[in-house]
């Protein structure tokens, strides 16, 4: 099995302010206080530090999550923003997923927060990929990332296209 990491893009966070405390000592131990900088500029919180909202998003994100694992895509497309769902149809949003993948597992990592209505997810997702030509399919290992954004008095998944 091999795994591989997405590469986190600049905007992307790490956990909040302990765990960032942390990678900013060990950044500037190394000798880069640019490293240290951007370490304590990030303000995601991590799994365990949740408070009740951030459980209950997380919840939220990995019932979906666990709908797609299950090919329940009716389920998953419950939880896209009800104006998605005005524009596209169950069956589009079935379609973006194809066969090549089958999800395994997924866990939310991390929430950032950009506004009181609007998280970044951070995902770490599990699954399986059918190679191109054929055989057994590989298992791979990444994080990504998903918005999220609070409508209506409930957390919705914001599917760009």
């Amino acid at each position: 099995d091999r795994q591989q990491e997405t590469p986190a893009v600049a905007s992307d966070a790490v956990p909040a302010e302990s765990a960032a405390e942390k990678s900013a000592e060990a950044a500037v131990a190394a000798g880069s206080e640019q490293a240290a900088k951007e370490a304590q500029g990030r303000n995601e919180i991590a799994r365990d530090d949740f408070g009740q909202q951030e459980l209950e998003l997380a919840r939220r994100a990995e019932r979906r999550w666990q709908s797609l694992v299950e090919g329940d895509y009716a389920a998953a497309y419950g939880y896209t923003l009800p104006s998605y769902r005005q524009i596209h149809t169950l069956e589009q949003y079935a379609t973006r997923f194809g066969k090549a993948v089958r999800w395994r597992v997924a866990k939310v990592q991390g929430i950032r927060y950009d506004s009181p209505t609007i998280a970044q997810l951070s995902i770490d997702l599990e699954a399986d990929v059918a190679l191109p030509w054929g055989g057994q399919a590989e298992r791979v290992v990444t994080r990504l990332y998903e918005t999220w954004l609070s409508r209506e008095g409930d957390w919705w998944i914001s599917i760009s296209k």
